[in-house]
């Protein structure tokens, strides 16, 4: 579970400033607020998470209010076990799906029909990798195995659904995640709105698929104007590579 780092506010002339410090190694950092004590242990909300490792101090400001005299609680907790790191993803609208025009599409890629994506979310980073996943579930079904940052595989929805809620449980005993708060796998929607990260274009990355790009055959590229293009000289890997190895989108996924 690991140590709860400590927490202060300063004051200065832009506000009040919480300052969070006495992180000592990696892992997941929750900070919950409430308004009196008795809702800090059961009725918490969400000040701020991360998964993303950090040391040093992490600075935060607090919003107030002139009109009106309010206090408020806050407690912050370290889950040292393996856990994804998140990406924000904001709310937004954007057109799923291809449009007819699009070289090589398929038909059950359309019609493009809007779509409202109404509350910010947060959304791995990488693939769920084999370290995380055994970490949890305590066992490695993946093929590929042999390095523990490779991307989880040989996992079906049932058992991706089952991490996502003994994640959701282990970090709730931990006080790491307030009620309301869950590990889940995204919508449809959800993932080509954060793969798209507000782009048109064919792909995530832009009009063209090129090899090094991705985890895909190399050899056989794809180009939104023409189609499917040949590079004798592409690369094909014939297996999953370790995660964060290629380029990501404009949310950093």
């Amino acid at each position: 579970v690991g140590a709860s780092p400590a927490l202060h506010l300063e004051s200065g002339p832009d506000g009040l400033t919480l300052v969070v410090s006495g992180i000592s190694e990696s892992g997941m950092v929750s900070i919950v607020t409430a308004s009196d004590l008795p809702q800090l242990g059961s009725a918490s909300t969400m000040f701020f998470q991360t998964n993303t490792p950090f040391q040093g101090e992490l600075r935060l400001p607090v919003a107030t209010s002139s009109s009106s005299r309010s206090q408020a609680l806050f407690q912050a907790i370290q889950w040292t076990g393996q856990a994804p790191t998140l990406v924000e993803i904001p709310a937004g609208t954007f057109l799923m799906g291809s449009p007819p025009s699009e070289v090589e599409r398929q038909e059950r890629e359309g019609p493009q029909t809007p779509v409202t994506i109404s509350h910010a979310f947060s959304m791995g980073r990488f693939e769920v990798t084999q370290g995380q996943y055994e970490a949890v579930m305590g066992v490695n079904p993946s093929y590929y195995s042999g390095n523990t940052n490779r991307p989880v595989e040989r996992v079906g929805w049932s058992q991706a659904t089952d991490y996502c809620a003994r994640l959701t449980e282990l970090q709730r005993a931990a006080g790491a995640l307030p009620s309301g708060w869950a590990y889940r796998l995204p919508t449809e929607a959800e993932w080509e709105y954060a793969c798209r990260a507000g782009t048109t274009s064919a792909l995530g990355l832009g009009p063209d698929l090129r090899s090094g790009m991705a985890n895909f055959d190399g050899r056989l590229e794809y180009d939104s104007e023409l189609g499917t293009v040949s590079n004798p000289e592409g690369t094909i890997l014939n297996r999953p590579n370790l995660v964060g190895q290629y380029p990501a989108n404009a949310w950093g996924l």
